[in-house]
């Protein structure tokens, strides 16, 4: 009987996460929508180019045909912006990731290479500025990789090992307490990117894997949401440190991290009318439309498969 009360609850529980997602979902892509209208969404060229990707990833959560277009047209809007004038930040790479991560759900007859191209060859000859950039470019090249032509596969390859062999090495040498600490939250963001750098099947893989789990440990160690912190700890963190977090434990298959964090969210942070989450637990008024808020809640894709619209 016991079980049976259980099971009932967990799908209780399921289906209201599952509801509450793909409504935050939908409220976010119309915020950025019409944003959009009256420019760019941010001022800021990363954070604009990161809208493209979450456009993308929504594009996996929709069967709709017409949400699909909507979000085709609202790639291109920012790949047509300042995106590919920033050549000192890491915008170019991410919004080459963006159409590289919609391919096969956005309605486009072919690969888009022309975008990929110009990704590729805007950095291709220059150092991806700082650990993050260097993470961006590394996603970059693993999602692109199987897309390109075989001639320009051969120097992409190249510079795939190149980046990705790096970005282990840096891993290390922090997991080696070497470098300098990061907050738990950059650390997260971290094992995000090497988490899915890992099951992109690059070169060292394995090697990732094994570091991501690692800085994911790490993270969570040092959160407000570990077993040893005080739960009251947890207003402290900003919602967009908990989306990092919740991206940090989706890359790396904690999925019981995942639902745990997604809840609190949802739980603690959610205005349910505006279905949109606040910045912080205190403050009523201000919410958080950082772009790493809605690709967290695409995390939970599973759940909200086929529930997105662009309505």
């Amino acid at each position: 009987m016991n079980g049976e009360h259980d099971s009932a609850g967990e799908s209780l529980q399921l289906g209201s996460r599952s509801h509450r997602a793909s409504e935050v979902v939908r409220s976010y892509l119309r915020t950025y929508e019409k944003r959009q209208e009256s420019g760019s969404v941010f001022p800021n060229a990363e954070a604009s180019a990161m809208v493209a990707l979450a456009y993308a990833e929504s594009a996996i959560a929709t069967q709709t045909l017409a949400s699909r277009r909507r979000l085709l047209e609202s790639i291109e809007q920012i790949t047509g912006s300042a995106v590919f004038q920033d050549r000192e930040g890491h915008a170019i790479d991410v919004v080459g990731l963006a159409w590289a991560t919609g391919y096969g759900y956005l309605p486009i007859d072919a690969p888009p290479l022309d975008v990929i191209e110009r990704a590729f060859d805007s950095m291709s000859d220059r150092h991806a500025k700082g650990l993050f950039g260097v993470a961006w470019r590394t996603m970059f090249l693993a999602a692109a990789h199987p897309l390109v032509n075989a001639q320009r596969r051969g120097k992409l390859t190249i510079e795939l090992v190149r980046r990705s062999t790096y970005l282990h090495q840096r891993i290390l040498a922090f997991l080696d307490e070497s470098l300098e600490p990061l907050a738990f939250h950059e650390t997260a963001r971290l094992a995000y990117h090497a988490g899915w750098l890992a099951r992109e099947h690059v070169p060292n893989a394995v090697e990732l894997r094994d570091t991501a789990a690692q800085l994911f440990a790490h993270a969570l160690s040092a959160s407000p949401f570990a077993d040893h912190q005080d739960p009251d700890r947890r207003r402290e963190a900003s919602t967009v440190h908990v989306a990092h977090l919740l991206l940090g434990a989706a890359a790396n298959d904690k999925c019981q991290f995942k639902e745990m964090l997604a809840d609190y969210m949802f739980n603690e942070r959610l205005d349910e009318g505006r279905w949109l989450l606040r910045a912080t637990a205190d403050d009523a008024k201000r919410y958080e439309l950082s772009p790493w808020v809605l690709l967290a809640v695409l995390q939970l894709s599973d759940e909200i498969l086929g529930a997105v619209t662009m309505a």
